[in-house]
């Protein structure tokens, strides 16, 4: 594995896409669902990914079964990976940005084009998530999570339902809020009477 920003939004996307054997290529040890090819063994993978986005043995795991090292980043904020890889903090094999942060590390020729014959599994994402606005024909993403935002809270302690955004910000408790700008822009968008999606 090159030392190269190549982004494939997810450390476990890649053990079943980039990392499924060649035919008729011996590899160091299989599960039921990819194999590590031989030649990576011995070799350094490099992963930027946002905190808490996988298991705590997933790495070590990895590296036992594909005999490499992982040397993996994590950063809490879009601003974050931003500011750092535009610093020139570069040589990443993956990153895991947000779709809205795609759009500038594109732009800023920050990413590598993926080489489609490493990624058979790509034909296995369903069609609603191929080819996003943010990266027509997937040239340098593959999806890893898809998701909404909602409340969560203890009912106990609230007294109460909360039922809607308006509850949530009328609440004179304590708060935890996601920070994330354009999630919370779409959030106040919805608690104004707006679409969320607006472009206006």
């Amino acid at each position: 594995m090159q030392r190269r920003l190549a982004i494939l939004l997810s450390l476990s996307l890649l053990f079943s896409l980039s990392l499924s054997p060649i035919s008729g290529q011996e590899t160091v040890q299989q599960t039921d669902f990819w194999a590590c090819p031989r030649e990576f063994a011995g070799q350094e993978l490099h992963v930027f990914n946002w905190t808490t986005y996988i298991a705590e043995d997933t790495i070590s795991n990895f590296e036992e079964l594909c005999d490499v090292q992982v040397v993996y980043d994590t950063y809490s904020s879009d601003t974050e990976i931003l500011d750092w890889l535009q610093a020139g903090n570069r040589g990443y094999d993956i990153v895991v940005p947000t779709d809205s942060t795609v759009y500038l590390l594109i732009a800023e020729n920050l990413l590598q084009p993926l080489n489609f014959d490493h990624l058979p599994n790509l034909a296995n994402i369903t069609e609603t998530l191929k080819s996003p606005p943010y990266d027509p024909g997937n040239r340098y993403t593959v999806p890893y999570q898809w998701g909404t935002i909602g409340i969560g809270y203890n009912r106990t302690r609230v007294g109460k339902d909360i039922t809607s955004w308006n509850d949530l910000f009328t609440y004179t408790g304590p708060v935890a809020w996601l920070e994330d700008d354009r999630a919370m822009l779409g959030v106040a968008l919805r608690l104004l009477g707006f679409d969320p999606n607006t472009d206006q």
